[in-house]
């Protein structure tokens, strides 16, 4: 029993022994020495850091700790690294950096908190817990450094970069700018009650200012001026009263500085940068369009030219403007006056993300146009004289031959005096065929047929006059043209209470029908025709209508003014009473 407790209690003596041996063995860490990078203006923050001090071998760097150097703007309140920006002269920074010992070693801890001594570049720093791990093992050294100028004897400015949102097509001019660089802190943009803005924008193109509201215009140049001032105590650096910068940018490009009249230059300077907007929209484009014939209505199917940038456009909607009557026209009721001027205008539309250029140019017809801008689009405007009447030339089957389009087997050839006036009034709704495949151009034509061409011209207005014939019933093809012509005294019944629509109409008929239609029934003329005395109710029509083109006599002397009308004479006449006597 004796020998057991002797044992134990030699044990324990070893044991304290141990200790004491292990306890001796501890280094505690009662001081520590860094050195860091300290900010200098327009330099990144850096991590790296040495080790100093008596203890230096015991301690170092934690690498557990993502920052274990970090760098805290404390004068704009947020965290910088090499990443995020440069120190900016005049700014307070804080280095927050994270210590952890050797093995075998310990930082001295007083009452649980660390009570180890630090400088910083031979400073004094503030020791603290790191956040939550044992303050013998790891700990956190804190320093504020304030930024000190590149230029240590004085407080100039020698270096301005000023950063904008640059100028692009279709866009708004920005009005604002930041300061940014090693002096970002002690520049400014300046503005007074004179000079109440600091950034302005210039269209060398037009000489214009832009404003709020304005926008950007490709293929044009713009002038920025920004006014920048420096802020107290520090000044920007002159030499002989001019400004000495050795670098200006705007958007890290050099630009010139100059002085602003009547202001102090230590003060205010002005940067200047030329922007050029490439123009890369469609720069050309051009359609072809049906010209202008008299008595023909507007024509609004347009073509593309052969151009080289017609692949990137669509041709969008098409209006004829009357340039006298100062209006556009109707295509379902109006017609083109020869010898006078109308204006074709066509839009254009720019294919997917394409746009046109400013300085756009067109052509119609192989003619230069006008081309406006109108959004997006581009619309391109010619102004053509109508020709004659007699200018139509038939394309036949590849071109503008209404009547090629047909199955009228019986349509006269290109070259008949008749095939013009067929095309026309085919082109036109005027009429149509007796049967789908024959136009009957020699059949006579009645009264009732005659009118409905004319109510046809007229754009075949609805009627709801009250009807005095029997012989005209609700219902009939010739109802409203026939109602029409009683009203606008184009013609009356052959009876108060008949309109006999069937007869045949002679000539004498169908040119007092157009004279009395006509707005304009002045003429000058002889009377050749033998047949056609003085005082006959058509002896003015006759005169009238040989004066005007729209026909002749049948012989040099006679007229035939009770020879019925074929189909292909009274559409002749029609077309050539249209094409220049129409009214507007």
């Amino acid at each position: 029993m004796k020998k057991r407790i002797l044992c134990a209690a030699l044990a324990v003596m070893m044991l304290i022994g141990l200790m004491a041996s292990f306890a001796s063995a501890v280094t505690i860490i009662e001081s520590v020495a860094l050195t860091v990078n300290a900010p200098t203006m327009g330099a990144l923050p850096s991590t790296g850091m040495t080790c100093g001090g008596p203890f230096a071998a015991y301690y170092y760097r934690w690498d557990h700790q993502d920052n274990a150097v970090d760098w805290y703007d404390v004068t704009d309140n947020h965290a910088i690294s090499s990443e995020t920006g440069t120190f900016v002269a005049g700014h307070v920074y804080r280095v927050n950096i994270w210590l952890e010992c050797e093995m075998d070693c310990g930082f001295k801890v007083t009452g649980g908190n660390p009570a180890v001594t630090a400088t910083v570049n031979g400073n004094t720093a503030t020791v603290n817990k790191a956040y939550g791990n044992d303050p013998a093992e790891i700990i956190e050294v804190t320093y504020e450094f304030t930024c000190k100028w590149a230029n240590t004897t004085s407080n100039l400015i020698d270096k301005v970069k000023v950063n904008i949102t640059e100028p692009a097509a279709n866009a708004a001019p920005s009005f604002t700018a930041t300061m940014d660089g090693p002096y970002a802190y002690y520049t400014q943009l300046y503005s007074d009650e004179i000079e109440e803005y600091p950034v302005e924008w210039e269209d060398l193109n037009t000489g214009f200012s832009l404003g709020v509201g304005n926008t950007f215009t490709a293929g044009h140049t713009y002038r920025l001026t920004v006014m920048v001032g420096s802020v107290s105590p520090c000044e920007f650096k002159l030499t002989n009263g001019d400004p000495a910068l050795s670098a200006a940018t705007i958007n890290n490009i050099g630009v010139p500085v100059s002085t602003l009249n009547g202001y102090n230059p230590a003060k205010v300077i002005l940067l200047t940068r030329d922007f050029e907007i490439p123009d890369n929209g469609i720069k050309t484009a051009g359609v072809t369009v049906y010209e202008p014939m008299g008595g023909w209505r507007p024509d609004t199917q347009v073509f593309y030219a052969k151009d080289a940038d017609a692949a990137n456009y669509t041709i969008g909607a098409m209006k004829w403007y009357d340039v006298a009557a100062k209006q556009y026209m109707d295509p379902e009721k109006d017609f083109f006056l020869t010898g006078f001027k109308y204006r074709a205008d066509v839009q254009l539309v720019p294919a997917g993300s394409k746009t046109f250029s400013p300085s756009a140019t067109a052509k119609v017809n192989g003619n230069n146009a006008v081309a406006v801008a109108s959004g997006k689009n581009l619309i391109v405007r010619y102004i053509f004289t109508a020709k004659p009447a007699s200018a139509y030339v038939c394309e036949g089957n590849s071109g503008k031959c209404p009547a090629a389009q047909t199955s009228f087997a019986d349509i006269p050839a290109p070259t008949n005096w008749a095939h013009a006036a067929i095309d026309w009034a085919i082109a036109n709704n005027i009429t149509s065929g007796t049967t789908p495949t024959t136009f009957a151009p020699k059949l006579v034509c009645s009264r009732a047929q005659v009118v409905s061409f004319l109510w046809r011209i007229n754009g075949s207005p609805k009627m709801s006059a009250a009807n005095p014939f029997t012989d005209v019933k609700e219902g009939d093809w010739f109802y409203d043209a026939v109602l029409w012509a009683v009203k606008q005294k184009i013609t009356a019944g052959t009876t108060p209470t008949t309109f006999a629509p069937n007869l045949n109409c002679s000539r004498s008929q169908v040119v007092t029908f157009l004279y009395a239609a006509a707005e304009d029934k002045t003429f000058t003329a002889s009377n050749p025709f033998t047949d056609v005395p003085a005082g006959a109710w058509y002896y003015n029509p006759v005169l009238w209508a040989v004066a005007r083109g729209i026909t002749s006599g049948t012989t040099p002397t006679t007229f035939s003014p009770g020879l019925a009308c074929s189909r292909e004479q009274i559409v002749t006449f029609l077309y050539k009473f249209v094409a220049v006597n129409y009214p507007r």
